[in-house]
Formats: structure tokens, C-alpha cells, sequence
């Protein structure tokens, strides 16, 4: 097999290990066995020079057809089904060179054109019929009509450009799903934005950062003083930002972030200014936001607004809601109660505080009053456990709003709202101000939202912090539960989280018991210990198996950081396969897997955690909650192993057992609700590894990263209230 050649490179992939290596076929596609309807999967068979007998080749090859010349990267992979197929990676198309190549072209993918009018065409033109249609107006004259003399030259035309975007594209290294997000955008005036404005990428494109386009530009022969250049550094800097949680960006820290991607922070004015005038960002006072981002902030608070107040309750509600709340202590019956007199109510609380008890009579009162209920959670692994808890049935909030691929937004919304009276969001602490907006704007006027969630824990990964938020504008009937009932506080996993809570280092049990700290400064050694607790202390001391383990570190990086941790971790749980057939860094068989992206052609969604059950050279066989799925190509890279994660990633999710690893090497990230919502993970065991100065750092410093947004102000205007 050949090494990729740089035409076809693509860094969005990740080599999985040494042994794979994509190769270059070229040919012609011979028929088109399969093609979905928005283009982007399809399976041909190509006549290859070199070999025999055709190839079947699938993949996003984009609207290809019978006759068309190609190259296509990838590489052979062995289906189950189906034999060996060739699995696409890029494809650059071009146009038929030959008279029967053109005849086939013409009859099977040009509008209005049957094989009888391909073959007057070719007839009468010859093997320069597609360049002779595309310059001269009357070429076709005689042959077909006005209409579908215009039809074929357009479509025609289409092509080139086309071929022409992904030949520039893939010299610099961008596939096809960049090709199609560019040509979108641009028309037929893509190639020329590629060539002669490439920062224009960098500002208008989503998956193309600063660092492309610079790259791009230095190859275009773009100077380093563009004003372009400045705009695409700061529309990558606010990006970036949003990874970080921000909804926005002042300017002068916009500015100085500008200074560390190599452009002079003093253009920054007026790059700024030029994105303003192209929509691109908006401004209120010092604070520079992404127009999309100001927008879901804006609308956002706009809901919570109109959700919020008194609701008029028909007297009998209440002695029903007395009913379903009888047992309950004071502050759980007044949660439930104020789901009937308030459109917006949160519930919040740490550990073994009863709010899944408070949850279940909410629910059964509403459903008493025969009210619509709908569960609901950011990750499957929450809706999960609340279904288990309830009874009911809960969906993740991406599948409840139904995304739409085709339109790329969700399908439920304003025009559609949910069917439901009552919104049920448990996990709240992971709403992000974009998710919260599309889920507030489904709900229909007249329902009640309860936001149900541990305001301690860590903020979302995405930006914002918008269950904080609320509660801070007042805007809210909030009730936070702080009495640990007696059966909970009988653990000392709920009673440490509560220390930890409280700003008090965590205290060990005895041996048997539930919560254990094992102290070791060196890190090396404490990885070992870590691979050990997982491997065999665990299982031999509290029969809780090694897969129902999970190891949580704050970092990716580093000795006890998440990949080494995880490489290690795999070598000593899952070594079935050969080294030769399962390389270093491949995913194996029996591997347990996270996926990192949401993922709406598979139905998974970042965070969901499944089992490697099958893999072939270029697909991976998962199993998510008795389901399996196949990744094949790109798709594989949006998984990772998962017998170690970050505890950012973990939010939402619940182990029987957790291994908690603190470093003096993790510096930076160390807080007190890092570990608080680290030893919330766990139902029945914590085992906390700890450099003895990270533990004192992170129970010590209650102070979370700052996270810019203003979210909490805009709510108190709308409401009118003065906040808390």
C-alpha cells in the first residue's frame, strides 16, 4: 500500500496506529449501486487502472455518476456482509476524457439527457463535447431544446466548479464534508474565496480555524498584514472561547488572546469593527460576542422571563399536590407545590438530599391533575437513570427536540412546540445557554419548566452557566434541598461529597467501608496504584468488577492524565488481540468506548458510553445500552476509550465505582467542585489517589474558573426582579 499523498491529506483523521495507511486509486465510477438522498453516502463500482475486475467503493463521494473520472483516497476494508469494499476518505472527481466516458456521463447524471440525445451528442461533438458545451452557446443547437440546452450547461458548469473547490481544498488538506460547507456558502465563487481571500474561511466557516486559513494564505502568497488576517484571528479566538464556556469576550481580553495567535493586538479595533459591519460578531459595551451566541443569550433569557411568575391554581390542585407529597419533608412538599404556581421552578441540592424522591411526586402529581409530562436529560446516560428512577420514560434533550438533518436545526421548536404541560430537565448543571434556548423555545405557553440539579457541581462544557444563572437572577422558585436524609448519610461517599462541599478534606472509613484515600506524591506510583485499584483491589475486595470501574482525572495529559491512564488501563484489562492485529491505539474488541460528538446519523450522542463488540480494518462495531452500531471512516474518530475520562466529561453520569486521581501536575484545574462532582459519580465506592497538596488545593479552592456571559443581568432586566 501507498503513503497518503498530501492532495488527499485530511487532519481532521487520526491515524489509528502504524499499520494503517490510505492509498490513491484511480478510475472510473462504472455504475451507482447506492446513493442516499442528501448526497453525502453513497456506494459505486469503479473500473480501477491496474485491476481486473471493478471495485466497490463507499463513502461521502457527493453527487457522483456513471462515466465520471476519479480519484479517491482511503482505504480496503472487509465487510461482513458485503466482501471487501474500498473505504472512502476524499474523492476528487473530474470530467470524462473519452468519447465513451462522456456518452455514459451525459445518460446517467445530466438532467433531460437519455442515452439516445448522449449519443447524437457525442456523435456530433466528440471527445471535446463537454469543454465545446460549456463555451459556446450554440454547441447543442439542433440537438436538444432551449430548456435543456440551458439545463445541460448549467449542470455542467456546476461540476467544474465543483471539482475545482475540492482540487484546491484538497491541496491544502480539507475533505469533502469542507468542500460541501464551502460551496454552500459561496456558490461558484468558492475556489476564487480559496485562492485569493482564504481568511474569509477562517471567519465564515465553522471547522476552519485561524491556524488553516493563515496556512492557506501563506500559500496563496497572502501577506502577514491582510486586515483580513486580524478578523479570522479574532473570529477564532471567540470560538475558542466557547470551548472554554464563554458566551462572550471582552475586548481587551479578545485582544490580548489576538496576541498570542502572532497578529499585533493593536489591529484588533478595527478587525472587530470589519466583523461587526458583516454580522459576523456583535458589540455591547467592552463585550464582543459571536452573533449566534448574543443571539441565544438575548432569546434565551427572553424565555426564562416569560416562564417565570405566579400561575393562577385551581384550589383542588393543592390538596392534590398535599396527596402526592404527604411523606415528604417540608422543603420537598414546598418543591412540589411550586410546581403548580410557577412556570419556572428549579430543584437543587447535593447528594442524598431526596430530589429524585421529590422528582417522583411531581411527577405523580401532575399526571394525577392528567397533565402531559415529558422527562428529559442533557446526556443518555442521565435520561437512563431518570427513566430507572421514575418509571417513565426519558429522552436525551437532542432526541426530545428531534434534530433534523436536512435542516440542520431541531425539529421541534416555536412553530412546534412540545406536547407536554409539564418539562422535566434533570442534570440542569450541564445546560449550556445554546441547548437551554432550543429547549425553552419548544415549550409550549401555559407549561411548567423544573429544573432539577446540583448547582455545586463543575458548569457545562459548553458556554455558559445557565442553572447558576437562574437561580442567582431570582427569576426561579427555587428550592434547594440541604437535609441528608438518614439511609444516605449512612454513606460516606454522600457524606465526603458534603465535606468536600463545605471546604473540609475528605475522611477516610474503616477498610471496609465505602471511601477510601490513598495518599502518594510521586506520580508514576500513583498510576500504578491506580491500574491496581482497578484491576485488583476492587474486584477482590468489593466484587465490583473492573468494567463497572471508571477512572477520573482532570487532565488529558501527563503520567495519571486521561490517555495514559486509559493506555495503560487497556494493556492490563483487554489484551485478547495481537499486537500485530490490534496496533497501539487501535480500539479493540471488548474496549470500552465514549463517544465525543453528538452523532444524529447513529443516534448517539457525546458522552455515551458503549462496548467495542466487532472492528474491522476500517470499522468499529459498537454496542450502546443493547444496541449496535458501525462507525466506518471519519466516523471512528469521535471515539475514545473509556476506562479513564476527564470529570468534566463524566458529568452526568454515574458509576458504581470511581477512582479518583489528583496530581500536583493537575494545578491549574484543581477546585473544590471538580472533586465534589468527581466523587458524585459514584454509587457505591470512591477510592481517591491523591498528591497530598492536590488534595488540600482542590478541597481549599472554592473559586471556579470565571466564565464571561450575561446571561444573569439580562434575565433580572427582563423580570424586574433585583436578584440574589
Amino acid at each position: 500500500m501507498g503513503t497518503q499523498p498530501e492532495l488527499f491529506r485530511d487532519p481532521g483523521r487520526r491515524e489509528r496506529g502504524a499499520a494503517l495507511r490510505d492509498e490513491v486509486l484511480s478510475g472510473v465510477v462504472d455504475s451507482v449501486v447506492f446513493e442516499r438522498e442528501d448526497g453525502r453516502f453513497s456506494i459505486v463500482r469503479l473500473e480501477v487502472e491496474g485491476r481486473d475486475e471493478p471495485v466497490v467503493a463507499k463513502g461521502d463521494l457527493g453527487r457522483i455518476a456513471p462515466g465520471q473520472p476519479v480519484k479517491v483516497t482511503g482505504r480496503f476494508v472487509q465487510d461482513r456482509k458485503y466482501g471487501m469494499q474500498f473505504q472512502v476518505a476524499g474523492v476528487l472527481p473530474t470530467m470524462p476524457q473519452t468519447s465513451e466516458g462522456i456518452l455514459k456521463y451525459l445518460a446517467s447524471a445530466v438532467p433531460g439527457v437519455g442515452e439516445a440525445t448522449a449519443k447524437k451528442i457525442v456523435d456530433k461533438l466528440g471527445a471535446d463535447a463537454l469543454e465545446k458545451i460549456e463555451k459556446d452557446d450554440d454547441a447543442l443547437f439542433g440537438l436538444v431544446g432551449r430548456k435543456r440546452r440551458r439545463a445541460i450547461r448549467a449542470h455542467l458548469k456546476e461540476k467544474r466548479v465543483e471539482a475545482e473547490i475540492l482540487s484546491a481544498l484538497f491541496a491544502h488538506g480539507l475533505g469533502q464534508r469542507m468542500a460541501r460547507k464551502i460551496r454552500e456558502k459561496y456558490g461558484d465563487k468558492a475556489a476564487e474565496v480559496i485562492h485569493r481571500q482564504p481568511y474569509k474561511l477562517g471567519v465564515d466557516i465553522d471547522g476552519i480555524g485561524f491556524l488553516k486559513a493563515d496556512a492557506i494564505a501563506r500559500t496563496a502568497g497572502i501577506g502577514e498584514d491582510d486586515p483580513a488576517r486580524a478578523a479570522a484571528a479574532a473570529m477564532h479566538v471567540l470560538r475558542e472561547a466557547m470551548g472554554d464556556g464563554h458566551v462572550m469576550l471582552p475586548a481587551t481580553a479578545l485582544a490580548e488572546a489576538v496576541g498570542k495567535v502572532r497578529v499585533p493586538a493593536e489591529r484588533t479595533p478595527d478587525a472587530i469593527r470589519a466583523l461587526v459591519e458583516t454580522h459576523h460578531v456583535v458589540v455591547e459595551g467592552d463585550a464582543v460576542y459571536l452573533r449566534r451566541m448574543h443571539e441565544a443569550e438575548v432569546a434565551l433569557a427572553r424565555r426564562i422571563a416569560g416562564l417565570a411568575g405566579v400561575r393562577a391554581v385551581d384550589p383542588t390542585a393543592f390538596a392534590r399536590a398535599d396527596l402526592a407529597a404527604k411523606d415528604l419533608a417540608a422543603r420537598q412538599q414546598g418543591a412540589v407545590r411550586a410546581t403548580l404556581e410557577s412556570g419556572l421552578v428549579v430543584l437543587t441540592g447535593g447528594p442524598g438530599t431526596g430530589k429524585t424522591t421529590t422528582l417522583r411526586a411531581v411527577v405523580r402529581l401532575h399526571e394525577s391533575l392528567k397533565r402531559e409530562v415529558v422527562l428529559c436529560a442533557p446526556t443518555g446516560r442521565a435520561a437512563k437513570r431518570m427513566a430507572e428512577a421514575t418509571g417513565r420514560p426519558a429522552k436525551t434533550i437532542h432526541r426530545l427536540l428531534e434534530w433534523s438533518p436536512t435542516e440542520g436545526d431541531f425539529a421541534k421548536g416555536e412553530a412546534d412546540p412540545l406536547d407536554a404541560d409539564l418539562v422535566v430537565v434533570d442534570e440542569a448543571s450541564m445546560l449550556d445557554v445554546p441547548l437551554a434556548e432550543k429547549l425553552l423555545a419548544a415549550v409550549r405557553p401555559g407549561a411548567t419548566v423544573l429544573l432539577v440539579g446540583d448547582v455545586d457541581q463543575l458548569p457545562p462544557v459548553g458556554p455558559g452557566s445557565v442553572l447558576r444563572d437562574v437561580i442567582a437572577s431570582g427569576a426561579a422558585r427555587t428550592v434547594r434541598l440541604t437535609e441528608v436524609f438518614r439511609q444516605a448519610a449512612e454513606s460516606r461517599v454522600v457524606l465526603n461529597a458534603h465535606r468536600v462541599n463545605s471546604g473540609d478534606l475528605p475522611a477516610p472509613g474503616p477498610k471496609d467501608g465505602d471511601f477510601h484515600v490513598v495518599l502518594q506524591k510521586d506520580a508514576a506510583k500513583a498510576a500504578d496504584l491506580v491500574v491496581k485499584a482497578v484491576c485488583e483491589s476492587i474486584p477482590r475486595a468489593f466484587g465490583i468488577p473492573a468494567g463497572d470501574v471508571m477512572v477520573l482525572s482532570p487532565m488529558h495529559k501527563g503520567p495519571v492524565g486521561v490517555a495514559e491512564l486509559n493506555r495503560r488501563l487497556q494493556a492490563a484489562l483487554n489484551s485478547s488481540e495481537r499486537p500485530e492485529k490490534a496496533p497501539p491505539g487501535m480500539l479493540r474488541v471488548n474496549d470500552r468506548v465514549m463517544q465525543l460528538r453528538n452523532d444524529y446519523e447513529h443516534d448517539v450522542f457525546n458522552g455515551d458510553i458503549g462496548v467495542v463488540r466487532g472492528r474491522g480494518k476500517g470499522s468499529v462495531r459498537v454496542e450502546f445500552d443493547g444496541r449496535d452500531v458501525t462507525f466506518e471512516g471519519d466516523s471512528q474518530d469521535d471515539l475514545t476509550l473509556a476506562y479513564a475520562s476527564t470529570i468534566h466529561k463524566s458529568q452526568g453520569s454515574e458509576f458504581p465505582a470511581v477512582v479518583v486521581v489528583l496530581h500536583t501536575g493537575h494545578h491549574v484545574m484543581l477546585a473544590r467542585n471538580l472533586l465534589y462532582t468527581a466523587i458524585t459519580r459514584a454509587r457505591k465506592l470512591v477510592v481517591l489517589v491523591a498528591h497530598p497538596a492536590a488534595l488540600e488545593r482542590a478541597v481549599k479552592n472554592a473559586r471556579s474558573a470565571e466564565r464571561f456571559g450575561r446571561l444573569r443581568e439580562r434575565i433580572v432586566a427582563a423580570v424586574g426582579t433585583t436578584g440574589s
